[in-house]
């Protein structure tokens, strides 16, 4: 099967704009495109690519903050996967992950992720990591551990900027090295 122009749209929207609600959305299409399109047409849409590929897996990237009772249950309709964006325990979320009105994001991102668990959503961390980690692979292991995250962790890279965050081949290998050790030493025990 082949999606038609209109379930194609909806499609090449939800994915310029992953964030946005539905009834958003519908405002978005309605119009860029020139015709309107409201919120249960846009949900019509959604069910029918469902009907058409039902293994087919939804996913989004997200700080979490957003997450509520209405996004919950879209969420487990359509048996969303979620990446949350954690860089680690309070201080280095909290070092580059902040509202724009400076408030720090960890300790709403922790309530979220608990929201997550209790109703059986399926969602993975993603971490990027920085040389703020190096030497705390321990801290780091029991975070993860007392929270039962299940992570993605990878490093910040030199990419042009200012400072000395980013993590070097070597130090990321170390950490990894670090880390895996102190998985084994935990295992045996």
């Amino acid at each position: 099967d082949v999606l038609d122009e209109k379930l194609k749209e909806v499609v090449e929207y939800r994915q310029k704009y992953p964030e946005s609600s539905l009834q958003e959305l519908s405002e978005i299409m309605s119009n860029e495109l020139g015709y309107s399109i409201s919120k249960s047409g846009l949900n019509h849409r959604f069910r029918k690519i469902k009907e058409m590929y039902p293994k087919a897996k939804f996913s989004i990237q997200t700080n979490a903050t957003l997450i509520n009772e209405k996004n919950i249950r879209i969420l487990k309709k359509y048996n969303v996967n979620i990446g949350i964006s954690l860089d680690g325990f309070n201080e280095q979320t909290n070092c580059y992950r902040v509202y724009k009105n400076g408030k720090n994001s960890f300790e709403n991102v922790m309530k979220k992720i608990e929201v997550l668990k209790e109703n059986d959503i399926n969602f993975g961390i993603i971490m990027t990591l920085t040389n703020s980690v190096k030497g705390r692979e321990k801290e780091f292991y029991e975070f993860i551990g007392k929270n039962n995250l299940k992570c993605n962790m990878r490093p910040a890279f030199e990419c042009g900027q200012k400072g000395n965050e980013y993590m070097k081949n070597e130090d990321y290998y170390e950490f990894f090295k670090n880390l895996f050790n102190i998985w084994i030493e935990d295992k045996q025990e």
